[in-house]
C-alpha cells in the first residue's frame, strides 16, 4: 500500500480554491479591490476579471514549489538542508527518511500558502460586495502563521537530520 501523500491535501485545496473563485465570481460587481494598503483600506480598484489572478497565482506558487522540491529530491546537489554535511554522511535509507520529512513540510507550507490566497480571495469578495469597508486581520494572522511555520520547519528539519544521525550510530 502506498503511503499517504500530504500533497493530495494540497491538490484538493487548490481545486477548492478554484471552485471558491467560480462560486463567488458571478456575484462580484464590475470592479473589485486590486490592492490593499497596510491598514487594510483599498488603494486600487481593478476589473472583475482580475479575480481569477488569485487562484492562478496560488496555482503557480504551489506548482513551482512542488516542481523545485521534486527536482531537488532527484538531484541532491540542489538541496539546502540544515546540517547538510551530517545529512550527506547518512546512509541512503536514513537520507530518504529526512527527505520524506522535507516533502511533508513543503506540502504543509504549500497548504498554508493556499489558505493565505483563499483568505485574500475572500477579503476581496467581502469588500467588493460591500460586506466590509477594508481587509480584515485574517491576512496578517496567516502571514504570521506562514512565517512561524517556516522557522519551525527549518528547526524541525535540522532535528530530523540529527535524529537520523543519532539512530545510525
Amino acid at each position: 500500500m502506498k503511503p499517504f501523500s500530504y500533497w493530495a491535501v494540497v491538490w484538493a485545496g487548490l481545486v477548492i480554491l478554484w471552485g471558491f473563485a467560480a462560486l463567488l465570481y458571478a456575484s462580484l460587481p464590475e470592479h473589485i479591490p486590486g490592492h490593499f494598503g497596510l491598514g487594510g483600506a483599498v488603494t486600487r480598484w481593478d476589473p472583475k476579471s482580475t479575480f481569477w489572478l488569485l487562484p492562478l497565482a496560488a496555482s503557480l506558487v504551489v506548482l513551482l514549489t512542488y516542481f523545485l522540491l521534486h527536482l531537488a529530491l532527484k538531484n541532491r546537489d540542489f538541496l539546502n538542508l540544515p546540517h547538510k554535511a551530517i545529512f550527506e554522511a547518512l546512509p541512503l535509507n536514513k537520507q530518504e527518511k529526512v527527505l520524506q520529512h522535507l516533502d511533508h513540510r513543503m506540502a504543509g507550507l504549500s497548504f498554508i500558502t493556499l489558505l493565505l490566497f483563499g483568505q485574500l480571495q475572500y477579503e476581496v469578495y467581502r469588500v467588493a460586495a460591500g460586506q466590509a469597508q477594508k481587509q480584515g486581520l485574517g491576512i496578517w494572522v496567516l502571514l504570521l502563521g506562514l512565517g512561524l511555520y517556516v522557522v519551525w520547519m527549518l528547526l524541525d528539519l535540522g532535528r530530523a537530520v540529527q535524529r537520523e544521525a543519532q539512530r545510525t550510530r
